[in-house]
């Protein structure tokens, strides 16, 4: 852009009177020239361009599950076996760069980690039911990631969602909750409940209204 050049050509003609007399003139660094014009020329752009830090807001699980590993991969990939647990009409497209559509489309998403069967990531966007696909989601995107570690017999499952908004922290950790309790039930081979009866135990253990969900 122009405001890029003016330091760079202040900096040859602060140095013309010194070189003009056969002196050498080492190379110095635009940086400072750089950020006065664009202070003084765009006072929109931040002048400073040193990095800033944040933590952002995680809900992670950790759950130890019957195995092998490839059997409890299956249940987070495979259609079939992923409805039970995560609701009706949820797919992902087994490759990395493939469509994750969880519940009919209420959660939409691309897998950025593919290693089966011991990772996998994907993005995180809710809609409703009326968003078609090209609409955009209303709420931040993020991010879900799932490892299996075998141990012995079991597999230790470890799985982190983040950013997580501070509204819709103990919602969140209540969701995940009940989706793994789902899960767990599934590949221990005991019987399933219905999914609200995990819902209202989870919405009690995280001091969840039902009846007055964040939005």
């Amino acid at each position: 852009d122009i405001i890029g050049f003016l330091g760079g050509w202040q900096a040859f003609l602060d140095v013309i009177a010194e070189a003009s007399d056969g002196v050498f003139v080492p190379y110095r660094d635009e940086k400072a020239l750089d950020s006065q014009y664009r202070a003084k020329y765009l006072p929109g752009e931040p002048a400073d361009e040193h990095g800033t830090f944040s933590r952002e807001s995680a809900v992670t699980f950790e759950r130890v599950l019957p195995g092998p590993i490839e059997r409890v991969w299956q249940h987070l990939t495979e259609p079939a076996k992923l409805s039970a647990w995560f609701g009706k009409n949820s797919t992902i497209e087994l490759r990395a760069g493939g469509a994750v559509r969880l519940m009919g489309g209420h959660i939409r998403g691309t897998i950025t980690q593919w290693r089966p069967p011991h990772a996998l990531t994907y993005t995180w966007n809710v809609f409703g039911p009326d968003n078609g696909a090209d609409a955009a989601s209303a709420y931040p995107e993020s991010y879900l990631t799932i490892t299996l570690e075998p141990r012995g017999d079991n597999v230790v499952l470890r799985l982190k969602h983040l950013p997580v908004l501070e509204r819709f922290e103990k919602q969140n950790a209540m969701g995940w909750h009940t989706f793994l309790d789902i899960l767990g039930a599934t590949l221990r081979g005991e019987p399933v409940l219905e999914r609200k009866d995990y819902m209202t135990r989870n919405a009690a253990r995280y001091g969840v209204d039902l009846n007055n969900l964040a939005r």
